[in-house]
């Protein structure tokens, strides 16, 4: 096994996280780096996704303490609690409408995260009598 450059390992997480359909934690995502043959530490995996996130490439999901790639133009995330899926939702004027009412209010936001858990079609159709 080589000793892979930081860049490689910024490289392998976003494949690892694009490859998957749900969020992953960095638990997972260094198990699957190791399968395909990349031992690295949960730590490395961390500060990979840490940076990856500053550059806003990924978006922590805070509903299932995982990661998932960002989707340009989205301010929100819908989460299935059956599935796990997540998805980017782009929500018009949300972002402003939540920093104005703390603004009025005198806080001070630091950081905004908004996430929706339910169920998407497909698990809200397996649940339907037939």
């Amino acid at each position: 096994m080589t000793r892979s450059k930081v860049g490689d390992h910024d490289v392998l997480v976003l494949a690892i996280l694009g490859g998957s359909a749900t969020p992953l934690s960095a638990y997972q995502i260094s198990d699957i780096a190791t399968a395909r043959g990349s031992r690295v530490a949960v730590a490395q995996i961390y500060r990979v996704l840490e940076r990856l996130t500053k550059k806003k490439l990924v978006r922590r999901v805070e509903l299932l303490s995982a990661y998932m790639l960002e989707v340009e133009g989205t301010n929100a995330v819908f989460v299935c609690a059956k599935c796990r899926r997540a998805m980017g939702l782009a929500l018009a004027g949300l972002s402003e409408a939540l920093l104005t009412a703390a603004t009025d209010r005198h806080l001070d936001v630091e950081k905004q995260v908004v996430e929706l858990q339910g169920k998407c079609p497909d698990c809200s159709s397996t649940n339907m009598l037939p």
